[in-house]
This record gives C-alpha cells, sequence and structure tokens, in this order.
C-alpha cells in the first residue's frame, strides 16, 4: 500500500504555490476546495473582488430554507417584485397575483434563476429586501466570507454587491451543507406548479454539467448553480463527490463557452490529484499527484523537510531557483558559502525565472558533484539519464534528481550506511 503523504492541515489560507500550473482557466477568478475541511487545493486569484451574479441564489436559498416553517405555504408573485426588479431578469415567466408553494419557489430559484420569484420569497421570508440583505451579510460573514456584500436577494448587478472566489467558496461550503438545498440544486428537471390555475412548468436545470444529454455533463457533479450578468461574466458553483474526496469548486468571470469546461477542469483536477480521510475526527487532505514510482522519494523529502507540503502538482514543471534550493537543503553538510554562486543575480545556474531543462538539470548537477571528495556516480550513465534527456523537469523528477545526489553525496562522505531505504 502506498504510503499517503499529507500535504496541509492549514484550512484558512491558500498555500503558495510557485510550480506551473497543470490548469488553463479562462475564468479570471477560480477556486477548489475539499467540501468537508475546506482545505483549498487550487486557486486563481481567490481574494480578488468579482460579482457573482446568479451565484448569489445559493446563500439566499439556504437563508430561506433554514428557519422554513411550511414549505408548502403560498407565496404570490407581486407588483412589487416586477416594478423593483429589473424587466429584463431572468424569469419562468409567471405573471401578477400567480401564486406558487414556498418549495416551488426556491426550485425556481435554484434551478431557473427567477429574480422575481427570488425577490417575493426575501420579502416573504423577512418582510423587506434591506432585512434580507442584512441576513444574507450576516449568514456570510458567519460562513468566513468577510470580503463580500450583498444588497439583494438574486445577483443581478449593482456595484456594491460582490464576492471573492474565497468568499463564495465558503458560502457553498456552507449552502451545501444542507441536504435539502443540495438536493434542490442537483435537480435536473422539475414541475413547478402555478397553484392559482393549477398547472405547470417545466424547470430545466441552467447548470449542464448536471445535465446527461448535454457536452458538459461531470458524472461526478452532484449539485450546481450558474449565474451571467456582462459585468460578472459567466459564473457556476458546484460541488461534487469523487471516489476519495468532495469537492467545492467556483468560477467567475468565464465566458460563454467555457464556463463549464472550466469548472470541469476544475473538479477532474482535484478528483485526480487528491484524496481525503476522516482520521479522528478530523478531515486530512492528501495530495496524490505524483507518479506510483515517485511516491518513496516524495515522502522522504517531505517527511525529511527537504520540500514543504504543497498543493502543487508534482507533475508540474520547477525552475532553476526551486532546484538549488532543494538542493541546497538536502546537502546540509556543504559549506554555506558555496552556494552563494548560485544565487547571483545573473549567475547561468540560478536563471530563477527560467523552466528547468534536463540539460540545465545535469549541468546543475554535475557542478555540484564536482565538489564531493569522491565521486562514484556519473550523471550521465546512472539512471537518472533518462530523466536529463528531458525538456523540462517536473517536480517529482527534481525530487528524483536530488534524492540521487544525496545518495552520492553519502557515498562521497563515506556515509553509505545512512542512504535511505
Amino acid at each position: 500500500m502506498l504510503k499517503k503523504i499529507i500535504f496541509s492541515l492549514v484550512l484558512l489560507f491558500v498555500t503558495p504555490v510557485t510550480f506551473a500550473s497543470t490548469l488553463d482557466l479562462v475564468a479570471e477568478g477560480a477556486i477548489l476546495i475539499e467540501a468537508d475541511s475546506g482545505t483549498i487545493l487550487y486557486s486563481k486569484n481567490p481574494f480578488s473582488q468579482f460579482y457573482p451574479a446568479s451565484t448569489t441564489k445559493i446563500l439566499t436559498s439556504y437563508i430561506l430554507l433554514q428557519d422554513v416553517v411550511d414549505p408548502f405555504s403560498t407565496v404570490t408573485q407581486t407588483q412589487s417584485s416586477k416594478d423593483i426588479v429589473p424587466a429584463d431578469s431572468s424569469n419562468i415567466g409567471l405573471k401578477v397575483g400567480d401564486t406558487y408553494t414556498y418549495l416551488d419557489g426556491i426550485h425556481a430559484v435554484l434551478l431557473s434563476s427567477d429574480n422575481f420569484v427570488s425577490h417575493d420569497l426575501a420579502v416573504f421570508h423577512s418582510g423587506s429586501i434591506t432585512e434580507f440583505a442584512n441576513i444574507m451579510n450576516d449568514v456570510a460573514t458567519q460562513a468566513g466570507a468577510i470580503n463580500s456584500n450583498f444588497v439583494n436577494p438574486h445577483g443581478y448587478h449593482e456595484p456594491m454587491h460582490y464576492t471573492t472566489p474565497y468568499d463564495l467558496a465558503l458560502i457553498a461550503k456552507l449552502a451545501f451543507s444542507s441536504p435539502t438545498l443540495r438536493e434542490i440544486a442537483s435537480t435536473v428537471s422539475y414541475n413547478f406548479t402555478k397553484t392559482n390555475t393549477n398547472t405547470n412548468i417545466s424547470l430545466l436545470n441552467s447548470a449542464k454539467v448536471l445535465r446527461s444529454e448535454t457536452e458538459f455533463f461531470n458524472e461526478y457533479a452532484v449539485a450546481a448553480k450558474t449565474g451571467f450578468h456582462t459585468p460578472a461574466g459567466y459564473c457556476i458553483v458546484a460541488y461534487a463527490e469523487y471516489d476519495d474526496i468532495s469537492l467545492i469548486g467556483v468560477i467567475l468571470k468565464s465566458d460563454t463557452e467555457n464556463q463549464f469546461p472550466d469548472m470541469n477542469k476544475l473538479l477532474n483536477y482535484g478528483g485526480s490529484n487528491f484524496k481525503s480521510e476522516v482520521i479522528d475526527g478530523n478531515t486530512l487532505v492528501f495530495n496524490v499527484s505524483y507518479s506510483y514510482w515517485a511516491e518513496p522519494y516524495v515522502s522522504y523529502m517531505l517527511t525529511n523537510k527537504i520540500i514543504e507540503p504543497s498543493n502543487a502538482n508534482y507533475k508540474s514543471y520547477v525552475t532553476g531557483e526551486q532546484f538549488v534550493k532543494m538542493l541546497e537543503k538536502i546537502l546540509p553538510g556543504m559549506d554555506g558559502d558555496y552556494w552563494d554562486s548560485f544565487y547571483e543575480p545573473h549567475s547561468l545556474m540560478y536563471a530563477q525565472h527560467n523552466t528547468l531543462t534536463g540539460s540545465y538539470a545535469k549541468f546543475i548537477l554535475n557542478k555540484v558533484e564536482s565538489t564531493l571528495p569522491r565521486s562514484i556516480i556519473s550523471w550521465g550513465v546512472t539512471s537518472t539519464a533518462n530523466i536529463l534527456d528531458n525538456d523540462y523537469i517536473t517536480l517529482e523528477e527534481a525530487i528524483y534528481l536530488a534524492y540521487q545526489l544525496y545518495v552520492d553525496y553519502l557515498y562521497a562522505s563515506n556515509k553509505y550506511w545512512f542512504i535511505p531505504a
């Protein structure tokens, strides 16, 4: 059995990731978290301000469901909603005076994003939009979303109605913890009943990641809410359950072609590279993005603190700077002054902003090895040769090269009995 590698127990901050990203998202803002612990697995501009558009309705629906007395209470489409909510808002075609149940209204909000129903439900719940917005901000703050502000229940654009990817992920984490909300947001189609005429309106979930007839269907996606207006761009928040981890993804300010592909890239990245496990009542997240062959080397480097726990993908590329720092930490017996030449601003070996190539890695390793008391390993003929022939070096490959240099160092120092197993 492979040893699991814990990468982070810090839940409230983004782990710095300086390795090249394996994701190519069009969205300007994005974040992926483990759904139970909130551990951040990927982020792009996580604390920048964005407009949430109709993803706002996740928070709205959560509040509406929290203290509902009777889910079958009758709600009426009001003239007030028609007067206040902009006429070009998304809607399911209700007229003033049409009635429906409270629960059907929430379906209209989450599946078809009806702004007029959102307005009437908020007033039904709290007496006024102002009071409902106050509740929204209180609940968001309690969830940890301290850099957001909400002024309406539907997300139609207002300059002071904003959030961040991180905040929206925390709100979604809270909202999707509600089984009822999760069930409604997972519903693909629904018959909404106008109780005053006893007629149905067919609702279809706008989140195509949930719909098997679309090219964007994701079999692991459980629940989702989309959003759009021009300043916000195309947005989506989704909850997914993979075999070994549950995820919440947020995509903000994407475009119409990439709204769903961006989300699928995000979710599949998390499902492929991370696992979670409950140990002693705590959810721990494990970075398993390394290849099978690399696991013992990654494990050794983490255990001995040569590399720091990270959400970086082990198959992403590294720079010369990162590689040299790794070598410096794994060879503590070498004179500290020796490494100074690697850190001069114009050092060829340092090349801190350049992706590490195989030939450049070989150059660095030969330079370091030449200083050892004696050498029994030639970097050109050992098992590292295949790696050094690569155009670019990945993190797991750099770890392996550093490990092999360490073995060489132990032999050269007559400490071969300390060679790690």
